[in-house]
């Protein structure tokens, strides 16, 4: 069965972002101090992949205007008329 990349990167992002809620941003260091989590890290990498293949798939009006798909727009109610009466 056919796996979009976007979806385990979806998974990924909701697993880490629940590890952080339970865990928090710090953990205790090999020297005791708080250092970052290592999923804000991991998180950070998911998040950037994600936005890359969002883009890719053309999910914001930026994105699908540079891959030429821009939204086009439908006729004004004036043009309509104008355009029935031959003006």
């Amino acid at each position: 069965m056919f796996n979009p990349p976007a979806i385990g990167a979806y998974d990924e992002e909701a697993h880490l972002r629940a590890v952080l809620t339970e865990d928090g941003h710090f953990i205790k260091g090999q020297r005791g101090g708080l250092v970052a989590h290592p999923a804000v890290s991991m998180l950070r990498a998911v998040v950037a992949e994600v936005t890359k293949l969002e883009g890719l798939c053309a999910l914001n009006p930026s994105d699908r205007g540079r891959l030429g798909l821009a939204e086009s727009r439908a006729e004004s109610v004036i043009d309509e008329l104008l355009r029935k009466r031959g003006g």
